[in-house]
């Protein structure tokens, strides 16, 4: 348990960011120890060492604190827009190397797994995480597949179903085997050799023009 300082003006931005932070520290302790159904906002205050009230004054209710928990874990996966100098295979690699280790961390593992459990009792829960997980990795990803587009580089009709099929290609089999308990956490080197054999079957693919789709039988 680590407790919130008392005694200090809360009206202090700085000290409003510290006390922001260990609330969300706190309730993430909670909710994977008690799950969100039964967690309160009292389980929160106790676990911060503070008051139900203080906890009021920074979220107005439970379902925004579980929303801040998840925020703060979205902020920990930072990818930007590789330059365009940078080899496609590799700005390819990179983005997805970035979200493997934010899909794959224990927490967010952990996270989702709750998200799983609570579904009959919470739904809303499914939509807040899937209504942003991974924004920012596939809005860098789709903005960088448009880059290689506008270079001539790939033919890609659909962005956004692009960088869907090369995440799913490159991480899919990973993630869901360690969500569902099926399979160990991959090592490094495993992530990195998938990751590459994607990147390679994807630029392949897509590299040139689109066939014409052969015509169907019976037409003319």
């Amino acid at each position: 348990m680590v407790c919130l300082s008392r005694g200090r003006n809360p009206a202090e931005p700085e000290r409003l960011d510290e006390r922001r932070h260990q609330m969300i520290a706190a309730a993430e302790r909670i909710f994977l120890s008690k799950g969100y159904h039964r967690a309160t906002m009292d389980d929160v205050a106790r676990e911060a060492c503070v008051s139900k009230k203080t906890i009021y004054q920074l979220v107005e209710s439970k379902e925004a604190l579980f929303e801040a928990l998840l925020e703060s874990r979205r902020a920990l996966l930072r990818i930007d827009l590789p330059d365009a100098t940078c080899p496609p295979a590799d700005a390819l690699t990179g983005i997805l190397t970035k979200l493997a280790d934010f899909i794959l961390a224990p927490q967010q593992i952990a996270l989702l797994r709750l998200i799983m459990a609570e579904y009959a009792h919470s739904p809303d829960l499914a939509r807040i995480f899937l209504r942003r997980e991974h924004d920012r990795a596939l809005s860098t990803m789709e903005a960088y597949l448009a880059s290689l587009n506008e270079r001539g580089i790939c033919t890609l009709p659909e962005i956004a179903e692009a960088a869907k099929m090369l995440t799913g290609m490159a991480l899919g089999e990973f993630h869901s085997g360690v969500l569902l308990g099926k399979s160990a956490a991959p090592s490094r080197d495993a992530i990195k050799r998938r990751i590459a054999e994607a990147v390679q079957i994807f630029l392949r693919g897509t590299a040139g023009p689109i066939p014409a789709l052969a015509p169907s039988e019976g037409t003319g």
